[in-house]
């Protein structure tokens, strides 16, 4: 039984959700805290290439959907 449920389900070797899954831990500083590289997100359009793209949702993670504040339109980034 996990969580409350019984889990009767049967294990078909499918590959764990990306979401879940960690290669390995995220690099530390000399106090054991986590180091995070940070890259600047830029609208991917040639013709655009705008700064200003907040994400507007991140439902799916580590999918990110963001909208350009120049041009108005979408693109995805991935975390990694």
């Amino acid at each position: 039984m996990k969580n409350g449920f019984w889990d009767n389900t049967p294990d078909l070797d499918l590959p764990q959700h990306v979401s879940r899954r960690r290669e390995e831990s995220p690099p530390t500083d000399e106090n054991g805290i986590p180091i995070v590289y940070y890259v600047k997100i830029r609208c991917p359009y040639p013709d655009c290439e705008g700064e200003e793209c907040p994400v507007y949702s991140s439902d799916d993670l580590p999918i990110r959907r963001h909208k350009c504040k120049k041009c108005g339109r979408t693109f995805k980034s991935i975390e990694k």
